[in-house]
């Protein structure tokens, strides 16, 4: 929910191939979608939110280091 919440556009469009954002997001959750950046209406915004998702729920999310 949060993925689908925070990332996607939420415009239901299809422009993804899938027939619901939801159901796009349940795909990229379970591997079935790799692609995580086919939210069209949500644009840079929308690839950036859920490759930060995706990489924290993953493990795999490296926050920026901070510059004195």
């Amino acid at each position: 929910d949060v993925l689908y919440a925070q990332s996607l556009a939420q415009t239901d469009c299809e422009a993804c191939g899938w027939p619901t954002c939801k159901e796009y997001a349940r795909a990229m959750l379970t591997g079935e979608d790799g692609e995580w950046n086919k939210c069209e209406p949500g644009g840079e915004l929308a690839t950036r939110n859920t490759t930060m998702i995706l990489q924290i729920r993953l493990g795999t999310y490296a926050a920026p280091r901070k510059t004195a």
